[in-house]
């Protein structure tokens, strides 16, 4: 009879971790930037729910096992071991949060920056920039973030538009994280450019209705 109600406890904490790690590693693909070419994100929820599996498993047998085998109660063991896998899985969760990419979101939605960027009067760029790769990026500063991931955004010659003469370069950049500093820079002819310190705020205030 114990060793069913060990057997028990432990199924029961085995689906908990399944479930738990398949939510915590679908929460990391978007935190994380998790690629799905080829079904890689889809792979790492499903191992990492696996893994989920497997320690739920053992946990749940471990610490059932025990308390079982010192004459606890069936309902006192598996409120324990589903205690301690929940526990587990929250610190994981708060971890995975904590050095992930969080997206400020406004009314639901998430956020870009629009930069605006002028050459000097009459400068053109040279021959080779319109053959070769040109882009504008931001990046966090002082940022928590593992990831080391970074917004950018390609520059087509053909497209930009010139204001009294002046080249302006346009471009919208994806806020990935809330963060309060951002170096905007570019890179001209594949070398990098100048580069600009931003101050944003990491949640916008909704705008005022008129």
């Amino acid at each position: 009879m114990k060793i069913l109600a060990v057997l028990a406890s432990g199924a029961l904490c085995a689906v908990m971790g399944l479930l738990l790690a398949g939510l915590i590693a679908s929460l990391c693909v978007e935190w994380y930037h998790i690629s799905s070419f080829e079904g890689g994100s889809g792979y790492y929820v499903v191992f990492i729910a696996l893994g989920g599996f497997v320690a739920g498993l053992v946990a749940g047998l471990a610490i059932s096992g025990i308390l079982i085998s010192n004459d606890s109660s069936l309902g006192r063991a598996v409120g324990i071991s589903a205690g301690a896998v929940t526990g587990v899985a929250i610190v994981a969760l708060g971890l995975s949060w904590f050095f992930g990419d969080i997206p400020p979101k406004l009314r639901g939605d998430t956020l870009m920056v629009l930069l605006e960027f002028r050459a000097p009067e009459g400068w053109q760029p040279p021959v080779a920039a319109a053959r070769t790769y040109n882009s504008v990026t931001l990046d966090p500063v002082n940022s928590t973030s593992a990831t080391g991931h970074r917004s950018y955004s390609t520059v087509e010659w053909g497209s930009i538009p010139k204001n009294q003469g002046r080249i302006v370069i346009p471009v919208a950049l994806d806020l990935f994280r809330t963060n309060s500093q951002w170096r905007g820079g570019g890179s001209l002819e594949g070398r990098g450019g100048g580069r600009a310190l931003l101050q944003l705020a990491p949640h916008p205030p909704p705008p005022q209705d008129p």
